[in-house]
């Protein structure tokens, strides 16, 4: 809850967590910091400093004492805190949540899915509906907060959702049991107030977006009871794309609507259970074509409204949408993904002919060109905004495994895949806990590492900084160091195993983590945008065209960077990759080698010829 007026205007309180304060104990509570940190952070927010390291990820030691603690938001911490919930309740009769069910019309006894709650959200109690599986595990709550004479609370936040698990609105939802066939509905006052009336099975699936998700079986008919949302409304958008999903799944779909501007408990309230009968027997069938044509009305049709519309779709279709670095990212279940160009235009595609009304009222369609999509796309871009999404990162490899998460001491922990990674790339292979870091006698990288450097006194020290080389691209961290540079390995004559190392590097890495941009070329701002979000930038030789120095320098610490893709607007991002490059001559740049450049090169050279006998043909 925030205050938006008033002396205390911008103070928050989490009422589930039991903290609050003002902006520094938002950013404490939300990062998990301690208050050094929290202040760092702000100024650098507000321009005034840059940004020291103490931010970027948390603190090893115990959080600090005080208001501002951090949250559990594990999996287990979350069935945790809905199984408290759950067994803190009550069934309902004598209770406010009586009283509040029957001034909604509601008489019926309510089956056990419906609770009360004393002292839920501090003096207030609250009506509890359980969200079960077909085990009858509850994976979901919404609590609605009560006064003690059954009115709703007089808070800002009424209603709460807890989810138990990630995924709980496809396999779970408020059972009501009765006949087929079953009816969806929103929200829990409706479903009551249809399974009163017409006895049939009804579910209450919490929300508008998750009726598309309930775990309906196959084949089955269902009903949709909506809500008597405007023509045109998002509202309307939702659930005709809900239906749309569930008619694609294979389910027959009737909606039964009430009259505008209302519900079903209003219809129960002001017309009776036989109204709310008769809408339910004469639910329309719903076909897919339908969704098109109601998707197609418009208000005003501007680029801004169909840029409105088009976000919704692609949230629909892919959940939470960011437009960071001059791309759209997803979410794809391990890591963060760009959605192509094809993908996008799309959806807007549909919008072509939609319908509105000019301001004089006349009848208009929408006529999309080339230009008119892109405008589109680029407000839809501002809506989606989110600078900075990938600059915070924690320090882990993002694997098949799932999230290795390195403590300040530098041991793993292995997390399952989240979105609040951030990571854009997953790595093929798996983590095997307490696999040595030596690779074993015979093994193909030890003979690969021997044969590059056999009789070199400096052997071991190269394995090793060439192991720090690709270890640092696959934290996605060469940029954060205290010093990065780019690497060149460096041989003056062939078949001296540089090339086989660059592709044992690329070999570690999946194929959208690696680019190949010519350091000569990093200064061309059309090339340079090749950078963005990858973990490894290697190319096999360097060419004897000279370097820009000071974009050179940027990209190898990470500093900001201007490109400009090819029919695209101008794109600042920050280079995470580490930089590799095989080479048998040394680069020479613009204006000289300064000693800034100096610290953002490190040599490691390749001086033995590996004789014919002991080659392996791609052994990289």
């Amino acid at each position: 809850a925030v205050e938006i007026a008033g002396k205390d205007a911008g103070r928050w309180y989490d009422h589930e967590a039991g903290t609050g304060g003002a902006g520094p104990e938002l950013i404490r509570h939300h990062f998990g910091m301690d208050e050094k940190a929290a202040w760092d952070w702000a100024r650098h927010w507000l321009g005034e400093t840059a940004m020291p390291a103490s931010w970027t990820t948390k603190p090893a030691s115990a959080p600090a004492s005080g208001s501002a603690q951090p949250v559990d938001l594990s999996e287990a911490g979350r069935a945790t805190k809905v199984a408290e919930i759950v067994r803190q309740t009550e069934v309902p009769n004598g209770t406010p949540a009586h009283a509040y069910l029957l001034g909604r019309g509601i008489s019926i006894q309510p089956p056990d899915c419906i609770r009360f709650r004393q002292n839920a959200f501090g003096r207030f109690g609250a009506m509890v509906a359980l969200a079960t599986d077909a085990a009858g595990e509850v994976l979901a709550i919404q609590q609605v907060y009560l006064t003690a004479e059954g009115k709703k609370a007089p808070l800002d936040l009424v209603k709460r959702t807890n989810k138990a698990v990630d995924g709980w609105a496809e396999r779970s939802a408020v059972r009501l049991p009765g006949c087929e066939p079953l009816v969806l509905c929103e929200g829990v006052e409706t479903a009551l107030s249809v399974w009163q009336a017409t006895g049939q099975e009804v579910w209450a699936c919490l929300g508008i977006s998750n009726i598309a998700r309930a775990p309906v079986p196959e084949k089955a008919t269902v009903i949709i009871a909506r809500d008597g949302d405007a023509p045109g409304s998002k509202a309307e958008g939702m659930i005709a794309r809900a239906a749309t999903a569930l008619a694609l799944r294979g389910l027959t779909v009737l909606i039964a609507t009430p009259p505008e501007g209302e519900d079903f408990n209003d219809v129960l309230l002001g017309e009776g259970e036989q109204a709310i009968r008769n809408r339910i027997a004469g639910a329309d069938p719903f076909r897919p074509d339908q969704a098109e044509a109601g998707r197609k009305r418009l208000y005003i049709g501007s680029d801004v409204e169909m840029a409105k519309r088009v976000r919704e779709d692609l949230t629909e279709r892919h959940g939470r949408i960011v437009h960071a670095e001059g791309e759209f990212w997803r979410y794809a279940g391990s890591h963060w993904e760009a959605i192509p160009a094809h993908e996008l235009r799309l959806p807007v595609h549909t919008y072509d002919g939609a319908s509105f009304e000019t301001p004089a009222g006349e009848p208009s369609n929408v006529k999309l060109t080339q230009t008119r999509v892109n405008s589109v796309l680029n407000e839809c871009a501002a809506l989606c905004a989110e600078p900075g999404f990938f600059d915070a990162l924690p320090a882990g490899i993002n694997c098949t495994s799932g999230f290795l998460r390195f403590d300040a001491t530098g041991t793993p922990h292995l997390e399952p895949h989240h979105r609040n990674h951030r990571c854009r790339h997953t790595l093929p292979g798996r983590w095997a806990p307490g696999t040595s870091g030596i690779p074993p006698e015979g093994s193909m990288l030890r003979r690969l590492l021997t044969g590059s450097f056999k009789g070199d006194p400096d052997a071991q020290a190269k394995c090793d900084l060439l192991a720090e080389v690709c270890g640092s691209a696959a934290l996605g961290y060469a940029t954060r160091l205290v010093q990065p540079r780019a690497v060149v390995l460096h041989g003056k004559t062939a078949e001296n195993g540089k090339s086989q190392i660059l592709d044992l590097a690329r070999g570690l890495l999946p194929a959208s983590a690696i680019c190949c941009v010519p350091a000569a070329k990093m200064g061309d701002e059309r090339h340079v945008t090749g950078l963005v979000g990858k973990l490894l930038n290697a190319s096999d030789e360097l060419s004897p065209e000279a370097i820009a120095s000071n974009i050179f320098k940027s990209v190898v610490t990470g500093e900001p960077i201007e490109g400009r893709d090819v029919y695209k607007s101008r794109v600042e991002f920050r280079s995470v990759a580490q930089n590799l490059f095989a080479a048998n001559q040394l680069p020479s740049f613009k204006g000289g080698v300064d000693r800034g450049v100096q610290r953002r090169l490190l040599l490691i050279p390749f001086t033995r010829t590996i004789p014919l006998e002991e080659r392996i043909e791609d052994i990289g």
